[in-house]
């Protein structure tokens, strides 16, 4: 029996070797991170996207720009909205779409209308 567990133990720190020096090779970092940006980036557009449709039904009017709602509702309030820049550094767009908004993220390239740009509700391609 310790024969075996000595075993399973050496078998589990040749793994881990193994992983530690094959894993960037297998695993390359922009892979990894754009999953990870991407998925953060897509919960702020749909964050941003549900407190501009709460600002609205408190105030009775959209938000202009997503900066509008880092104010508070009522004096001595904390402010409404913190609002961060997406994973890449670039600020998140409020768009207007007819009597709703749209919330874009340009993604990695910071293009707009590129395949890569996350936009909330999502749009049909």
């Amino acid at each position: 029996m310790k024969r075996i567990l000595c075993l399973a133990g050496a078998l589990l720190l040749l793994a881990t070797g193994l992983l530690a020096l094959l894993g960037p090779r297998l695993f390359p970092r922009d892979f990894v991170c754009g999953r990870k940006n991407t998925s953060i980036a897509q919960i702020k557009c749909k964050e941003y996207y549900d407190a501009a449709r709460l600002w609205a039904k408190i105030r009775g009017e959209l938000p202009v720009r997503l900066d509008d709602m880092q104010v508070p509702l009522q004096p001595g309030e904390p402010e409404f909205l913190y609002v961060a820049d997406d994973p890449w550094g670039r600020p998140y767009v409020l768009e207007h779409a007819d009597m709703d908004v749209r919330i874009r993220c340009v993604g990695a390239d910071g293009s707009a209308g590129t395949d890569d740009d996350i936009v909330w509700p999502q749009v049909a391609r």
